[in-house]
């Protein structure tokens, strides 16, 4: 009886390991209107935004989190986004922009 309540507890336990929460966060220039929503755990994630009126979703290759900062990566877009202040650089092949990122509480 001790070892079947052995497994069971260490079955718990192992089960609860790959659990990590997903981050939502949503991105944006002062000057534009439209936003970058992206979504991420410590495994994967998304970036997903409007072209020519319809939302399109792209994966992320590598996700990179630091203390300070969240490194996002995939061809030829990587995020760049500080942990505290919410400030996110974007290079997409050489050339750089700058979005002031939100976490948001739900599912956009």
């Amino acid at each position: 009886m001790k070892k079947l309540l052995g497994i069971l507890v260490l079955s718990f336990l192992w089960c609860n390991v790959g659990l990590s929460d997903e981050i939502y966060l949503s991105c944006g220039q002062d000057n534009k209107k439209e936003k970058i929503y992206i979504v991420f755990n410590d495994k994967n994630g998304f970036e997903k935004y409007k072209i020519k009126n319809v939302y399109k979703q792209y994966n992320f290759e590598s996700i990179n989190i630091t203390q300070y900062y969240v490194e996002l990566k995939r061809s030829p877009r990587n995020w760049k986004i500080n942990r505290y202040t919410g400030l996110g650089i974007v290079d997409v092949a050489g050339d750089t922009w700058e979005y002031n990122c939100e976490r948001l509480d739900k599912i956009f």
